[in-house]
């Protein structure tokens, strides 16, 4: 399912649907460890910025901890109540991360196990980046991107077809291509008020760049998105 040099190129690490991860001399491309410690598959393996702990995260809820000379278990990371989709180290080596089905991502310590903070999403978390301190998560058609510093979302792309799109702010700012801000309305309470309405306090052309470039958004005040709507009759 995936495979990995460790940082200095001298192993590989595979993961299959045979529940197992192995270890392999980078040179001579012979097995040196099979780890095994699941009764079902590995969805990702990662080997440390050290080379020394290899990470696996299993459909079986857990992400475990390898030491990657010996091949002996070092640690299993349990506490993901449905598949651990992926597990990363951070730069330093020192924490993980893992992504999982169940809505959550879990930083844990690398040296004890122990886990260390719990970030509760608002769907599935697909895949992690501790490099660019970023995670991802999905939650029905809309993918939602999180900064892991503040553990607060950034913005949330909804795909409407292969040419339209709505990006939304958490505060309710929103950009996108015309016929995608067409689809869009606004709910307060039972009223429905067209967005036309309220075009120039929360329409932000640009607004990804706006957002990775750190400037200030000098609109009127915002609203939540969660009261901004899409014609889903349209959008379909």
């Amino acid at each position: 399912m995936s495979a990995q040099f460790s940082p200095i190129g001298n192993l590989i690490v595979t993961t299959s649907y045979d529940n197992t991860a192995k270890v392999w001399d980078a040179t001579s491309g012979k097995l040196i460890h099979t780890l095994k410690g699941g009764t079902k598959w590995i969805n990702s393996v990662q080997i440390s910025p050290d080379g020394k702990s290899i990470v696996t995260a299993s459909t079986d809820k857990t992400a475990k901890v390898w030491d990657a000379t010996s091949g002996k278990l070092i640690h299993t990371l349990e506490g993901h109540t449905q598949s651990v989709r992926s597990a990363q180290f951070s730069p330093d080596g020192k924490s993980i991360i893992t992504a999982s089905s169940d809505n959550t991502a879990k930083v844990w310590d690398t040296g004890n196990g122990h886990l260390k903070e719990n970030i509760q999403l608002n769907g599935i978390c697909y895949d992690v980046n501790f490099e660019t301190n970023t995670l991802i998560s999905h939650s029905k058609s809309m993918l939602s991107l999180w900064d892991l510093r503040t553990v607060k979302e950034i913005y949330s792309f909804v795909p409407i077809n292969s040419n339209d799109f709505l990006v939304l702010h958490p505060y309710g700012y929103y950009d996108g291509t015309e016929a995608a801000r067409d689809l869009l309305y606004f709910v307060c309470g039972s009223e429905i008020i067209n967005l036309t309405q309220m075009k120039d306090a929360i329409y932000v052309p640009g607004l990804v760049e706006k957002i990775r470039n750190g400037d200030h958004i000098n609109y009127p005040k915002p609203v939540s998105y969660t009261h901004l709507r899409a014609h889903e009759t349209k959008a379909n």
